[in-house]
């Protein structure tokens, strides 16, 4: 028992001065580009949401870019962490059709057709591609590269500033800044309203080149009233939610931005939240709105979450996929060979 304190005492003492600064990872320096999208689209409580920005790949060094940007309440698509919700990595594997990437949403260009649409729908106003070249998403790069020219042609303004020293690439590397027209600011409202009981239904519908987020929606329960467009919405950060505010001439739904959960509660009782395009919140309400939609859960009210888990049973949302050690049969791997090349181990070692 003494011997594992003090082997950590002459680590600390005896430990190579190269490891004391082994995970000292500088702050980029890309001051153009944080200003741009701090000017653009930064968050603040109580301002109105202005879109958030998607890089087209997540290395490392893009990584530490978006960590830059996140200190800086620059809100992005990408999510990285153990949160990441299943329902958002069954969206990216079933309709963006990129496969599985565990802890990780970050919608990347395989389809460039659905990849054009679905951003608008997830809030995106900026999408970012770097001249750098990734070697094992060349054709990401490629589709990457396409969209990004559409999208100049829409009119908009291409912003070009420099990439940080951290990538590697030379100080004439740019990064292309394309803005994209129309993002879902909370404003997204659909009077087309269709039902899918499973994932993968949903999931074909809107990969069909005639799916339009603007006017169309999947739901997974029908809703029995007819829909209007709703008028002067604006949607808000608060601290620990949302805040929401609008009008309608009949009942309207509303796509939001935000991804949805069984936890969302609505302070207007009136209000009735559902799941929209299988990960999005749809927001469903008559005449005017002004409400907060608040993330009810916490240490001691977790039950919410569950009802979140069994929106994946109820919908089937199961991606034909295994990791390289769960290839075989079943659920875990075979315990005879793992024996096996244990004790081939152990005599190898003899």
């Amino acid at each position: 028992m003494a011997l594992v304190p003090a082997a950590v005492v002459y680590y600390a003492i005896n430990r190579p001065a190269w490891m004391a600064d082994l995970y000292n990872e500088p702050w980029p320096n890309e001051p153009e580009l944080a200003q741009f999208l701090v000017d653009n689209i930064a968050q603040d409580a109580g301002k109105p949401f202005r879109g958030a920005v998607l890089f087209y790949f997540m290395d490392y060094p893009i990584h530490v870019t978006i960590a830059n940007l996140w200190a800086r309440s620059v809100p992005t698509v990408s999510e990285y962490g153990q949160l990441v919700t299943p329902q958002s990595m069954y969206f990216n594997a079933s309709v963006l059709k990129t496969g599985l990437a565990l802890n990780n949403f970050t919608p990347i260009a395989a389809s460039p057709d659905v990849f054009s649409r679905v951003l608008p729908m997830l809030g995106t106003r900026y999408y970012v591609v770097g001249e750098h070249q990734i070697t094992d998403v060349r054709d990401f790069i490629s589709i990457a590269n396409q969209i990004g020219k559409a999208m100049s042609k829409s009119g908009h303004p291409v912003v070009t500033p420099p990439q940080g020293a951290h990538h590697n690439v030379g100080p004439a590397a740019r990064w292309h800044v394309y803005e994209i027209p129309h993002p879902n600011l909370g404003d997204y409202s659909p009077t087309i309203a269709m039902t899918a009981e499973t994932g993968a239904a949903a999931a074909a519908i809107m990969i069909q080149p005639n799916f339009d987020f603007t006017k169309q929606v999947v739901l997974s329960t029908a809703t029995d009233k007819s829909l209007v467009p709703a008028r002067n919405m604006e949607m808000s950060l608060i601290r620990g939610g949302l805040h929401v505010s609008g009008r309608t001439d009949g009942t309207s739904l509303v796509v939001l931005p935000q991804q949805f959960s069984h936890c969302l509660r609505a302070r207007d009782a009136s209000v009735r939240l559902v799941r929209a395009n299988l990960m999005m919140t749809g927001m469903i309400f008559s005449g005017e709105i002004d409400t907060d939609i608040r993330l009810d859960y916490g240490l001691f009210t977790p039950r919410c979450r569950w009802a979140d888990i069994s929106d994946v049973k109820k919908l089937k949302m199961q991606i034909d996929a295994r990791a390289v050690p769960l290839s075989g049969e079943g659920l875990f791997p075979n315990w005879e060979a793992s024996v096996a090349k244990l004790r081939a181990a152990a005599s190898a070692i003899k």
